[in-house]
């Protein structure tokens, strides 16, 4: 199933509906990092690209029947201090 919603993620960044995160000298593009029941997805900080995630989200829960848990979820702006990774 992680697979599943990194393509879709992949499809949205395509169709630029989403924009990644850019780090590192190289901007390198970051969008989303999973880890066991975990997933942080990193994207410019704009109201599009939360919408985005949200429809992402519930489209994932209805075509999984797994449940996302938004009560566990939080939005954080960070400063972008990665170019000097």
């Amino acid at each position: 199933m992680a697979e599943g919603l990194a393509e879709v993620v992949r499809k949205a960044i395509e169709k630029e509906l989403l924009e990644s995160l850019e780090i590192g000298d190289k901007l390198k593009k970051v969008n989303m990092l999973q880890y066991a029941y975990d997933t942080l997805f990193l994207c410019k900080e704009n109201i599009q690209n939360v919408f985005v995630i949200k429809v992402i989200l519930n489209c994932f829960k209805l075509a999984s029947c797994l449940k996302v848990n938004f009560q566990k979820r939080s939005i954080r702006g960070v400063e972008n201090n990665f170019h000097s990774l």
